[in-house]
């Protein structure tokens, strides 16, 4: 491969970035090695996971948990190894490392390209330009549909859950039911995908960060987000919960 850039990241970000890379530098196989999410968009901290997605050429076809197998073993001299391996589809993993940062990765043809990772795709190796990777994506972009017959039966469950926690005191089983439904909500609405990809994919600043009610906690004091700031993570655990596609 070729046509290698800047990393974003931590040093810790950026040195898994650089060895994954390394690791396909000279695989014809590979046309291009991008990172998305939060990485891609510039908006990363300590504990941001790698979005990762490979761009293999016409006719490629890889397993994944071998190709993560890998991964692994250039990791090895940086102290890191793939702790847990969990199959996502076909084409895709979703990865913890050794030191607990969550690294997810999806395998595929250029003609296959999600549309929901091209607004913060960063190619870092690879002939392929950005654009041609984002072109390819934007063409599977499907038009808004409504929700499915099944779908808003499942958010008016949901919702009657919400109703009988808020009654019993449960106020946050009552919060988890409601970001689960602003989530599926916001997916369709931008053009569907698996909720927690489309809202890290396309949620804006203002909407994924959490907001401070005045007079309440200070900045500080508020928990940091995941999944943009509808998902307060507790501690400082690392991973996605989600599911990356």
């Amino acid at each position: 491969m070729s046509g290698m850039v800047d990393f974003p990241g931590t040093p810790a970000h950026r040195a898994l970035l650089r060895a994954v890379v390394d690791h396909y530098a000279e695989d014809p196989r590979v046309l291009a090695v991008a990172v998305f999410g939060s990485l891609g968009r510039g908006t990363w901290d300590d504990l941001s996971d790698l979005d990762l997605d490979v761009v293999l050429a016409d006719g490629v076809r890889v397993g994944p948990r071998a190709e993560v197998d890998g991964i692994g073993a250039a990791l090895t001299g940086m102290g890191e190894r793939v702790l847990l391996l969990v199959p996502d589809g076909v084409d895709a993993a979703d990865v913890v490392l050794r030191s607990l940062r969550g690294l997810w990765i999806r395998f595929h043809p250029l003609a296959t390209t999600s549309p929901t990772i091209v607004d913060s795709l960063r190619v870092l190796a690879g002939p392929l330009a950005r654009d041609e990777i984002g072109a390819a994506g934007l063409a599977n972009r499907a038009p808004p549909e409504l929700l499915p017959a099944h779908r808003l039966d499942q958010l008016v469950r949901w919702t009657v859950d919400v109703d009988v926690a808020l009654q019993r005191g449960h106020a946050w089983q009552a919060t988890q039911r409601m970001r689960e439904n602003l989530l599926v909500l916001f997916a369709a609405t931008y053009g569907g995908g698996r909720p927690f990809h489309a809202f890290d994919a396309r949620a804006t600043p203002d909407l994924a960060e959490p907001r401070r009610t005045p007079g309440r906690d200070p900045p500080r004091a508020r928990p940091r987000c995941r999944a943009g700031g509808l998902f307060p993570a507790a501690g400082p655990a690392r991973g996605r919960p989600r599911r990356r596609y």
